[in-house]
């Protein structure tokens, strides 16, 4: 199950899909309040990662999918890292997992983020858009992607598009400023973190955090890749991610508990 960036949609995942199906059933999903989801009763008052992982609970249920494999990109990742803890899932991946950042991190990432959807809602108003010049759409997902060309720009402009109209974008960023790990995590099942070398939203200096924080975590550099690897280098994403889920089956079929 595939579990997308704050303010995006399941379809940024579209360019790993194929090459996990080759040996996974996969699912990626809109959260809620974001994409097309449906937007539930409850809120995120109680924190950002207990409100996920009530509603990926759900999602389990709704699909009757029981201890899938989950991978997530920025909230996502931090979603997939707090359902690795909880035993929900047989393995995680997390790419640039949101969370592991000092205050002027956080001051950092929130402020680009309020930016880049200030300029996505400038680069859609006009008539035509901005977004559809070339030279202005490449410029606004280079803040996501380091190879801003590789995706499809029919893919870019609804990227846009979905941050801009996220419903949930203003109560994520509220609850954003609020969160940290209360303890350090503690991973039931295989766990790999991924970072890209070249991510200009979550620096990849946050990973060291994340080692210090996550005992018994893997962790992996993505070179060339920005925010979205599985955007710039879908290969190595997929790479990645299947090799986290071999890890898992591994201690199953061995008989052994997953590290």
């Amino acid at each position: 199950m595939l579990l997308h960036n704050l303010g995006q949609r399941w379809q940024v995942w579209r360019p790993v899909i194929d090459q996990l199906s080759e040996r996974h059933d996969v699912i990626a999903v809109d959260l809620p309040r974001f994409g097309r989801a449906p937007i539930p009763p409850t809120t995120t008052e109680d924190g950002i990662r207990a409100f996920g992982i009530r509603s990926l609970k759900r999602i389990f249920d709704h699909l009757e999918v029981s201890q899938p494999h989950v991978a997530g990109s920025g909230l996502g990742g931090m979603l997939a890292i707090g359902a690795a803890t909880t035993g929900i899932v047989s393995s995680a991946t997390a790419i640039a997992p949101t969370g592991f950042w000092t205050p002027r991190q956080r001051w950092w990432v929130i402020t680009q983020l309020r930016l880049f959807r200030m300029a996505a809602r400038a680069s859609l108003a006009t008539d035509p858009p901005l977004a559809e010049i070339p030279l202005v759409r490449n410029l606004l997902i280079s803040r996501l992607c380091a190879h801003p060309k590789r995706m499809e720009p029919a893919e870019a402009l609804a990227n846009l598009t979905a941050m801009r109209d996220a419903p949930a974008f203003d109560e994520a960023m509220a609850s954003a400023r609020q969160f940290q790990w209360k303890s350090d995590p503690k991973p039931l099942v295989p766990l790999t973190v991924a970072w890209g070398e070249r991510d200009k939203l979550l620096s990849p200096r946050q990973m060291v955090n994340a080692q210090h924080r996550l005992q018994g975590a893997e962790f992996a550099r993505l070179p060339g890749c920005g925010h979205m690897a599985m955007s710039d280098d879908p290969e190595m994403a997929a790479r990645v991610i299947l090799r986290t889920c071999a890890r898992a089956e591994r201690g199953q079929s061995s008989g052994t508990a997953p590290n």
